[in-house]
């Protein structure tokens, strides 16, 4: 008898199209190896048994059961990570297919904006309006790069290459590097869906998984000084053996942790002002995005596609305690008031997200006692911005929820 180490794992994933959701793609796609947390992943390979219920004549006789449909469940944990690549002066962002971590949440939040070229400041009249050398790249919604003289800034435009949502710490001066971000957001519609391989160290515990998608909301974890993570529920509509071998040494392209250490970013709806603020106990709620089943006879174990739901209440909500010290905040809520929120973890280009939500209400206010001080507890509501200059209607600028990676 053997003993194999269970946290000897490797899970690698592929995008399915809906022309081919739930296909065996091993033969012709590439799987990117996913950098998840060890000791995170859970994968449980259901067959239910059904109960004919068949009429007995024994008091203790039962029918034989009846095999009922396959699906797949996994849970894991990934560190909330960067690509590892400064997207500089003439520099492309990762792609979504070079990347697992960015192409797992391209499939599940529906939307990504990639391959976008760094460039040159051209100009700057002020911190937050400028030109760019070549900014066909930089449009609504997306993000922008610039090294202050503290740290590296992320900040997200409110019209294509010209005027950012939230200024700049300082004017950016002509020549000086403006980096360039890979983007994913929520969309309307999404169809695409993600195909694992899973492997253990034993050279039979080898499994496909196919026709997934996210049916519990991801839940991002973020605490000050450490490095940032979100978990993932996928549940896939068909699974299988696959032949037996060694486990396939990983390789984790494009992937480079950092710790929360950057700037918590919060301005007036409809301007560009740039207000820091020393927030603790940060807690992002999200409720959506989550897939159902759509339900077909002549679906894969009863499975057609999965659908984005509407969940009332939207993406969820954001929590954060920061110290008291006026008003601003309850003044806000009674008025109904909208905020820009921005979360840039991560200081230094190639090692730096941002969690943006570009519109939210104030939704709650309160008073705190943090370790003994003064702190007020605040609450908000994100829904579709409506915060950019060059207008457009199309996923991207309407987006209630950003992540930027640069």
């Amino acid at each position: 008898m053997s003993v194999e180490v269970h946290n000897l794992q490797r899970i690698a994933l592929t995008k399915e199209t809906s022309a081919n959701f739930g296909v065996d793609l091993t033969g012709s796609a590439t799987y990117l190896d996913l950098p998840f947390r060890e000791g995170t992943a859970t994968v449980a390979l259901n067959e239910p048994n059904l109960d004919p219920e068949t009429v007995q004549q024994r008091l203790y006789a039962v029918p034989q059961g009846v095999l009922g449909p396959r699906q797949a469940v996994v849970t894991l944990t990934c560190n909330l990570a960067s690509t590892g690549v400064p997207a500089g002066d003439g520099v492309d962002s990762v792609a979504e297919t070079g990347a697992a971590l960015q192409q797992l949440l391209a499939i599940c939040f529906g939307g990504i904006n990639d391959v976008n070229t760094g460039t040159t400041f051209a100009t700057a009249a002020d911190a937050s309006n400028f030109t760019l050398t070549d900014g066909a790249d930089f449009v609504d919604g997306q993000a922008i790069g610039w090294v202050g003289a503290r740290i590296f800034e992320l900040h997200e435009l409110a019209d294509t290459a010209s005027v950012l949502k939230q200024a700049f710490s300082a004017t950016p001066t002509a020549s000086d590097v403006a980096y360039a971000a890979t983007t994913i957001f929520p969309t309307s519609t999404p169809t695409d869906s993600v195909q694992l391989i899973v492997e253990g160290f034993a050279s039979h515990n080898r499994w496909l998984l196919t026709g997934g998608q996210m049916t519990s909301p991801p839940v991002i974890t973020r605490e000050n000084g450490q490095i940032p993570t979100i978990q993932f529920t996928l549940t896939f509509a068909e699974w299988a053996s696959l032949p037996a071998q060694a486990i396939t040494p990983a390789t984790y392209a494009n992937h480079d942790p950092m710790s929360v250490v950057g700037e918590f970013r919060i301005n007036a709806g409809g301007t560009a002002e740039r207000v820091l603020y020393d927030a603790t106990n940060v807690a992002y709620n999200l409720q959506a995005p989550v897939f159902a089943p759509i339900t077909s006879g002549s679906g894969i174990n009863t499975i057609g596609c999965w659908a984005a739901q509407r969940v009332p209440g939207g993406l969820g909500t954001i929590e954060f305690s920061i110290p008291y010290e006026d008003n601003t905040w309850v003044t806000r809520q009674k008025a109904r008031a909208y905020v820009g929120f921005q979360d840039q973890m991560g200081v230094t280009p190639g090692q730096t997200v941002v969690l943006s939500f570009p519109r939210c209400q104030v939704w709650d206010w309160n008073l705190e006692d943090v370790n003994g001080f003064a702190y007020q507890r605040i609450t908000l509501r994100p829904t579709d911005d409506s915060f950019t200059i060059g207008g457009g209607t199309s996923e991207l600028v309407l987006a209630a929820m950003r992540m930027h990676f640069a």
